[in-house]
């Protein structure tokens, strides 16, 4: 049931961010487009590779059983992905 709910709740919220054009759109017009890796672009790469590891540095803490260190690594992460939804809102509203 809970797995029906979660992709019930999955689904409604896509439909609603295309609905009402949410989201990024900072792709290059064409499928063969550079992309520059400028300041941004290299910022969110590699906030993306840190949270990667500190994904890896929960799942491993986890399995050690060190609940002091999952919550320090819990709000690091919150901290990258409010890093990562700035910059990709900063992209996004920029005229690059």
């Amino acid at each position: 049931m809970l797995q029906v709910i979660t992709a019930s709740t999955a689904w409604a919220l896509g439909f609603w961010i295309k609905a009402k054009r949410k989201g990024f759109d900072f792709v290059p017009h064409s499928p063969f487009g550079l992309v520059k890796m400028n300041k941004i672009n290299v910022s969110l790469l590699s906030l993306n590779v840190l949270g990667f590891f500190g994904l890896a540095a929960i799942f491993y803490s986890f399995l050690l059983n060190k609940s002091l260190q999952l919550i320090y690594l819990s709000m690091i992460l919150t901290l990258i992905m409010y890093l990562i939804l700035y910059l990709s809102y900063k992209k996004d509203r920029s005229d690059e």
